[in-house]
């Protein structure tokens, strides 16, 4: 799933960009996230909500992506402390020496620019430079959070994912788990109650988990089945699958969960 925040004229809104199309999240509910600051925390209940929404997102929510203008992912913090020369390799490939001592340098967020808008030249300057930057933005304290890339297609990954009474063969500590029900709605999305048992170092848990499960946005999103009585205080986290490369795909896990004390 593609995050952006755009501004179509009402000021900055959260969005899930999907092909040439945008879909306005705010639009969709007003229990929904505004922001990608209430998006990071609302957490993994927050993200199935937007999941579920933007699945049955309507043709008015949906604006063409030429027709809206980028704005900055995240307001917050106003600065950021960097460091230059980081690593060897990226000293030697500029020429210069290895230094003693890191080199810190400070970002303002009034110094930075959305996407597609322009980047002034100060005058006391003569020619820019230029960089890419990966973030990741973490938005709480979180247990088994991975991304890793596999050589197998985006549907052979999900068939793994979603085949749960195989996770005792495939998941270390799963000594038990099935599916109890399986609902398939008519946006497209698949609600999925599995009932999993946990066994290791003398620990032994048992507990009832709701997925939500959306092909269209290869996502899948889980909190505790809250009908049914868990051991576990509470759970949440998702599974995203993108594809990478001649037949290969990028995974993303995430998993927070509360034991009992």
């Amino acid at each position: 799933m593609k995050l952006m925040m755009f501004d179509a004229g009402a000021g900055a809104r959260l969005g899930v960009v999907q092909d040439d199309k945008v879909i306005d999240v705010p639009a969709l509910g007003d229990n929904l996230p505004k922001t990608m600051i209430d998006l990071i925390q609302s957490g993994g209940e927050g993200l199935a909500r937007v999941v579920g929404a933007v699945a049955a997102a309507p043709d008015r929510a949906r604006l063409p992506l030429v027709d809206v203008k980028p704005a900055l992912p995240i307001e917050r913090p106003n600065k950021f402390v960097c460091v230059g020369l980081n690593y060897a390799l990226h000293a030697k490939e500029g020429g210069h020496d290895i230094p003693k001592y890191p080199s810190l340098f400070v970002r303002w967020a009034s110094s930075l620019v959305a996407a597609e808008a322009p980047v002034i030249l100060p005058k006391v300057c003569d020619q820019l430079d230029y960089e890419a930057e990966l973030t990741f933005i973490v938005g709480k304290g979180g247990r088994a959070m991975a991304v890793q890339d596999v050589d197998a297609s985006v549907d052979v990954v999900w068939e793994r994912i979603l085949a749960f009474a195989d996770y005792p063969k495939m998941v270390a500590g799963v000594t038990e788990c099935a599916n109890y029900d399986v609902k398939q709605h008519r946006n497209g999305t698949q609600t999925i109650k599995t009932r999993m048992k946990l066994g290791m170092m003398g620990v032994k848990l048992e507990y009832f988990i709701a997925h939500t499960y959306a092909p269209k946005l290869s996502v899948l999103t889980w909190t505790l089945d809250y009908s049914r009585l868990s051991d576990l205080i509470d759970s949440v986290g998702y599974w995203s699958v993108a594809p990478r490369g001649e037949g290969g795909s990028r995974v993303f896990y995430s998993v927070d969960a509360a034991l009992p004390s």
